[in-house]
């Protein structure tokens, strides 16, 4: 389940070596600085230097990256690394994991396997969703989604969307395999059009006209139907 994120108890859990190696994945601008000055735990340096990162595309980037691993960083998403070892079909990796806290384990996977830890935080947000409409009777076969299949579905949602709700214009959809009979098929068709206030480059407020999307997940299990 989701939990409170906080980027000061991030910073405060991992260690310095670890959020070296991290901050070196981004193009910052700026200067990595002594790493050997900052003492273990030591939060306001390096929310100075998260803060001193001119480019917002980059910051942005780092902190969806922050939340994520903090994310993976709880019981549940240790539970869905090893599904997600098993998943991928490569339960070695699972050896080579840090015997140490959570926060590190969860940074060590972001920083050495990334598809391990993406495919882990597919199942995380899979499982963490609580709000299901069932269908019932259908068979009990594996099904068989074909690039024609999903493309239909796409089309299908768009329809559907358009028609009755005057949204999802454009609609993207992903297939996810989790590997126990269970399949997910995530879509995020277009949302209503909205204006919202943002800061620009110069830190003035302007109105930006912006088309979200929405999530729209579907669920089978093979083994039930």
């Amino acid at each position: 389940m989701p939990k409170p994120f906080s980027i000061s108890t991030f910073f405060r859990m991992t260690p310095n070596v670890m959020l070296a190696e991290f901050f070196g994945r981004f193009e910052t601008g700026v200067s990595p600085g002594d790493w050997d000055g900052i003492k273990e735990t030591e939060v306001e340096p390096l929310l100075n230097r998260l803060a001193d990162i001119n480019d917002e595309s980059v910051k942005n980037q780092i902190e969806k990256a922050i939340h994520d691993i903090a994310s993976l960083a709880s019981k549940d998403g240790m539970a869905a690394f090893h599904e997600a070892a098993l998943t991928c079909n490569q339960p070695d990796w699972l050896n080579d994991l840090p015997k140490k806290g959570r926060y590190p384990t969860s940074m060590y996977v972001w920083l050495r396997y990334p598809k391990l830890f993406e495919s882990a935080l597919a199942i995380f947000r899979f499982s963490g969703l609580t709000y299901w409409r069932r269908r019932a009777h259908l068979p009990l076969l594996a099904p068989k989604f074909t690039d024609e299949k999903l493309l239909q579905l796409k089309n299908s949602l768009e329809n559907f969307f358009e028609e009755r709700q005057g949204r999802g214009r454009v609609c993207t959809v992903d297939l996810y395999e989790r590997g126990n009979g269970m399949y997910y098929i995530t879509a995020h068709p277009d949302d209503y059009v909205e204006d919202v206030l943002v800061h620009d480059d110069l830190e003035s407020l302007n109105n930006q006209t912006l088309c979200k999307t929405f999530e729209v997940t579907l669920a089978y299990d093979s083994r039930r139907g």
